[in-house]
């Protein structure tokens, strides 16, 4: 398990680092992706020095990371969609802060798996409900011919793949963890493989823009 966790989390520079050395002028559907993708790079580079390395605690980067990571989909999805739904948008920003007030409020930062699964349930949510509506854009215009080659395509397969398919592992993670220790190690590989998929289709999304 450790040497997958240390390949995945090595290979969550690889987006950035491929950003960096075939990016193009003319590469502007890439702005919305960005964010993430160097949030990824940031991510990967903490995680590897500051948790594995040097065995920092994880309890505050956990909390900042869910609330970057909300901002980074938000921007993402704000900008493809050409600032549609912008009542929708202004309504789960709000909703957002006001989920962050309430968490101050009520949880303290040992408690960072517990606020983890609130972020999480909210971030998947917001993610699907946007991953739809692009979709239904997506399908309505016809010069649309073949989603294989749209880089957006990439992304939004990435998201859905990984916060879906980590939701449940984020919500019941606490329990878990309390239950038994060791169980929990073998339910986070979950997490790994998923996060190692969402890079990879980052990877493919980013090549994808140069080709087209």
């Amino acid at each position: 398990m450790m040497v997958l966790l240390y390949f995945v989390i090595v290979f969550g520079i690889s987006p950035f680092l491929y950003f960096l050395v075939a990016r193009r002028q003319s590469a502007i559907e890439l702005k919305p992706i960005l964010p993430y993708v160097f949030l990824t790079f940031i991510s990967s580079l903490y995680e590897f020095f500051g948790t594995l390395t040097f065995g920092w605690n994880v309890s505050f980067w956990f909390l900042i990371y869910d609330i970057l990571d909300f901002f980074c989909v938000f921007y993402f999805f704000y900008i493809i969609l050409q600032k549609k739904y912008s009542k929708i948008f202004a309504t789960f920003l709000v909703l957002f802060i006001a989920l962050c007030c309430y968490l101050y409020l009520h949880y303290y930062i040992n408690d960072f798996l517990i606020v983890n699964n609130y972020f999480k349930g909210f971030i998947t949510f917001f993610v699907l409900l946007f991953s739809i509506l692009w979709f239904v854009k997506m399908f309505a215009e016809v010069y649309v011919d073949n989603l294989l080659n749209n880089s957006t395509f990439y992304f939004i397969s990435g998201f859905i793949l990984y916060y879906c398919g980590t939701l449940f592992l984020f919500l019941l993670s606490n329990y878990i963890l309390e239950v038994d220790s060791a169980l929990f190690q073998s339910y986070w590989v979950v997490n790994i493989v998923l996060n190692f998929v969402l890079r990879t289709l980052l990877l493919v999304g980013l090549w994808k823009a140069k080709v087209n």
